[in-house]
């Protein structure tokens, strides 16, 4: 009989350690801080939804965000910051341009910054959607050769043409930015000045290499962060791209690819020079 009292003893211990475990584990994973997507793969246009666990509610600066995959953790993104007193919930979000994507939580920013606390992984997919608001873009963006502009009518079968122009800018007038194409050097940009620039179609590269500032005989040369901007070029189109020097506690240059009605005013408006 003492010996059925042991092993009836030993069996519902091992039960209470079992249920322990149980109860522990099922603690431990509704209280780890996690995000997830309600799917993996979604088409552009689909709304998504995060659902965050184990939030500490505590701190109005707590925030989830949506990043491309491998973006560094100090990426905004597309955020919305957490409601104080929620430790779980769901979040909405517009799905972003076709790629693979990040949902990253960021709890106890206030201490921790950006410093992620979970992060999950999931896709976005073309669709018709995309395709039809692309194509929209891509009008504003683009237009055919102009027979009639002298400047159009002589480039080159099988070529685009760039209108790479820089808006006169106060302090920065004395500045010439050097800029490179595909990693060749294609001009040196004084304010107040427009490049045109013939390349075949394809993929081109534009980045600022340095600039140079001119005081009476002396002239100085300065390196900024760079600026950088591609653009892929279809032959018989016409593209603008807009050069600034900006100074935010440091020098850099910012290159952006305008939409072509507000390249080709802007030079109109500004009476900017052509280089030869």
């Amino acid at each position: 009989m003492a010996t059925i009292a042991v092993k009836t003893s030993i069996f519902i211990t091992l039960i209470i350690l079992i249920i322990v475990t149980f109860c522990c584990l099922s603690f431990c994973a509704e209280n780890q801080a996690r995000v997830a997507t309600d799917k993996n793969l979604y088409t552009y246009g689909e709304k998504i939804t995060v659902s965050f666990f184990a939030a500490p509610g505590t701190d109005d600066r707590d925030w989830i965000t949506i990043v491309p995959e491998g973006t560094a953790d100090n990426e905004a993104g597309d955020y919305q910051s957490l409601p104080r007193g929620t430790p779980q919930g769901t979040m909405t979000f517009d799905s972003p341009a076709p790629g693979k994507y990040e949902a990253r939580a960021y709890y106890h920013y206030s201490r921790k910054g950006y410093s992620v606390s979970a992060r999950y992984r999931f896709a976005v997919a073309e669709s018709e959607i995309y395709e039809r608001k692309m194509a929209e873009f891509m009008q504003t963006m683009e237009r055919r050769f102009n027979p009639g502009n002298p400047l159009e009518s002589n480039v080159p079968p099988g070529n685009g043409l760039v209108y790479v122009f820089r808006e006169p800018w106060g302090i920065s007038s004395v500045r010439s930015i050097q800029m490179q194409a595909n990693g060749n050097k294609m001009a040196v940009m004084p304010d107040a000045s427009y490049y045109l620039f013939s390349a075949p179609a394809g993929e081109i590269n534009f980045k600022s290499e340095k600039y140079t500032v001119q005081k009476n005989i002396d002239e100085m040369v300065w390196t900024p962060q760079f600026g950088e901007a591609i653009i892929h070029v279809k032959a018989g189109h016409v593209y603008y791209l807009k050069v600034r020097l900006i100074f935010t506690g440091f020098d850099s240059v910012k290159i952006e690819h305008v939409p072509h009605e507000e390249g080709a005013a802007s030079i109109l408006r500004n009476h900017l020079t052509r280089l030869p």
